[in-house]
């Protein structure tokens, strides 16, 4: 087949997968990491993937450069690493940190290409859009790469061993951590609210703990993506809103986020109003505030107001104006996108 057909091929493909939400999207994911690892135009939808994340106005950017974690060609790694050293933009950026975690995992960088992310980690800020995302990959890329621990970790301010870190970063929180307990609370909510379908307990429960816990972005959303077809879906998304509703959940960012990422999937328009409140409530930290923006872009929430969206984009755009805040920015490019 040509190679213009194929990049037609993988451009309509992700311009549908973009906009697609539940299993449309499973489904347009799915055929694109089938496109992207196929032996004969593979290396096209990756230069394809690649010039779409770099347009400037692109505001799904994120997700087309995270879509190459799963694809072990050289190619997909080089075009990661770009978007981490000379990002097209924020969104890219980020999407590029996230698409390495995964990448470590499978062990898809060699030693040039490690060296490169070594040097990129060393200079990425732990603040900003990027600031929950940075320190979980460098942990993991330490915990699989010792020999570059020391490159790596030196810079945080409480540097551990690679054993520990690879320990650390892939259980449950520490026992008596507000995410130990709020993981707690909401289990024992769902149980409560529907007792007679807790057949197995442990089953749900270590679904939850992986949805809410897990360092990667990618295992939070497959663990929700799985509760989310199971019965326990309403009262969790239940519990998980209540839990939103605590002001402790609010105040902590490292808490409300990955409840709010769980809740995007696991939620339907009965939670909108809670999110719109989380989206431009002043005393909502700035990341919680980019996390519950993202969650009204899901088309099971519903659909906002233009007076509401016009408020947003002030409130945000205002903060913006007083400190160029990277995160406030990414806040409004994804109002911007949903609206």
């Amino acid at each position: 087949m040509p190679s213009g057909t194929w990049s037609r091929l993988a451009e309509r493909l992700i311009e549908e997968m973009v906009i697609a939400d539940g299993l449309p999207w499973i489904l347009r994911f799915e055929s694109l990491n089938r496109l992207l690892n196929h032996p004969r135009g593979g290396r096209t939808v990756i230069a394809m993937c690649g010039v779409m994340a770099a347009e400037r106005a692109r505001l799904t950017a994120t997700e087309i450069v995270c879509a190459l974690d799963n694809c072990g060609h050289p190619d997909a790694t080089d075009k990661v690493l770009a978007e981490l050293t000379r990002p097209s933009g924020p969104l890219a950026h980020r999407g590029a940190v996230m698409a390495c975690l995964r990448k470590v995992d499978y062990r898809h960088f060699d030693e040039r290409q490690l060296r490169t992310l070594v040097r990129a980690l060393r200079d990425c800020a732990t603040t900003g859009p990027l600031g929950d995302q940075i320190a979980p990959l460098r942990r993991h890329l330490s915990a699989a790469h010792p020999q570059h621990a020391h490159a790596v970790l030196g810079r945080l301010d409480h540097p551990v061993s690679g054993t520990a870190v690879h320990r650390t970063s892939r259980s449950s929180p520490t026992a008596g951590t507000p995410l130990a307990a709020a993981l707690h609370r909401v289990t024992t909510r769902m149980a409560t609210v529907q007792p007679d379908r807790m057949h197995d307990p442990a089953v749900p429960t270590a679904l939850v703990a992986e949805a809410l816990t897990s360092p990667l972005f990618d295992i939070r959303l497959y663990a929700s993506f799985m509760l989310a077809a199971t019965p326990y879906r309403s009262a969790l998304a239940d519990a998980l809103a209540a839990e939103l509703a605590r002001p402790m959940a609010v105040r902590h960012e490292e808490l409300a986020v990955p409840l709010l990422d769980a809740l995007r999937v696991l939620g339907g328009h009965r939670h909108r109003e809670l999110l719109q409140w989380l989206a431009v409530a002043p005393s909502v930290p700035r990341f919680t505030a980019y996390a519950a923006v993202r969650g009204l872009g899901h088309e099971a929430a519903g659909h906002s107001t233009d007076t509401f969206f016009q408020d947003a984009v002030t409130h945000h755009h205002t903060a913006w104006l007083s400190d160029r805040d990277p995160m406030t920015a990414a806040t409004l490019e994804s109002l911007l996108l949903h609206r």
